[in-house]
Order: structure tokens, then C-alpha cells, then sequence
């Protein structure tokens, strides 16, 4: 067994590694507990600026997850200039429309339209104008995926998911 050291009894506060664990009193005290601290010192000017401080926490919060959402979209985008257009036509203040849009980036206007629905969505935007609501555009979703497996196939059509098994074979009518 091994002789103990010096560095064995020292005090653990004293350690460089004591300074990463978390306090454990800042996981106690919730920000409903702080509010009630608040207003039982009955100061009426205090308990509105721990308001105001408090919802102006969140509303940062809020726009700066906002920001960096559409910053991510952008930068990801393989188009970034399109992202731009279809994020301000998300917010209303794009004078081009949809169409107009494509057309100026050479994609389909349902390209468009979904960039921008995916904006209003995650960024809890009203629909924009000429957008059509999300249960009216669930509705046609599933009308078109009904038209699509009822459509025929003629024969000789490989089978996508055979494909992705791996057994390819021709569909026989």
C-alpha cells in the first residue's frame, strides 16, 4: 500500500477543481421563490423591477434564440441570399411574392413557400400573407399522398424501398 501524501489531507475547497462544481444553493431558490421574497418586503418599487428584470430576461432570451435560428437557417443554406428573401417575406416586409421569388432564384414556389413556413412556424410568426393555414395545408398534404398511392404505375418501375433493401426487381401489373 501506498505511502499517503501531503496533498491527500488538504482541504478539497482549496483545490483548483473546486471552483467547477456547481453551488448547490443556485439550484434551490426558483425564480417563484425569488419573486416571493420580493413582495414580502412589501416595497412596491422592488417587486415591479424584479418583474420588469425578469421579463425582460425572457424576452432576450426569446430574441436571441430567434436570431440564432435564423442565423443557423442561413448559413446552412446552400442558397443564403433565398433564406434572406423567404425570411423577411415571413415577416411581412418582402414587397416580391412567392412566386416572384422562385422565379429570381431559379426553384419551384413550394420551395419558397416551405422555407417560409418553417420561418413562421419556428419562429411562432403569424402565417404571411398569401400563406395558407396549417390545417388547410395538413388537408392538401394528405390529398396529395392519397392521389399518389392510388395513382397506376406501369410495369418495369423499380420499387424505391425494394431498391433501398437491396432486392431490385421489376413491379409486375
Amino acid at each position: 500500500m501506498a505511502k499517503p501524501r501531503e496533498e491527500d489531507f488538504r482541504d478539497p475547497a482549496d483545490s483548483i477543481h473546486s471552483s467547477y462544481w456547481p453551488d448547490p444553493a443556485d439550484a434551490i431558490d426558483t425564480p417563484a421563490d425569488f419573486l416571493r421574497e420580493v413582495i414580502a418586503t412589501g416595497d412596491v418599487q422592488a417587486i415591479m423591477a424584479h418583474i420588469n428584470s425578469m421579463v425582460r430576461c425572457q424576452v432576450n432570451d426569446q430574441i436571441s434564440n430567434a436570431i440564432m435560428f435564423v442565423l443557423g437557417e442561413i448559413e446552412l443554406d446552400d442558397k443564403p441570399a433565398l433564406a434572406v428573401q423567404c425570411c423577411v417575406y415571413a415577416i411581412n416586409r418582402n414587397a416580391l411574392s412567392e412566386t416572384q421569388i422562385a422565379k429570381r432564384f431559379g426553384v419551384t414556389r413550394a420551395a419558397v413557400s416551405k422555407r417560409i413556413i418553417r420561418y413562421c412556424e419556428r419562429l411562432r410568426l403569424p402565417e404571411a400573407r398569401g400563406m395558407k393555414k396549417a390545417g388547410v395545408r395538413i388537408t392538401y398534404r394528405d390529398r396529395q399522398r392519397k392521389v399518389a398511392r392510388s395513382r397506376h404505375r406501369p410495369s418495369g418501375v423499380w420499387q424505391l424501398a425494394d431498391i433501398l433493401k437491396g432486392t431490385v426487381h421489376e413491379q409486375r401489373n
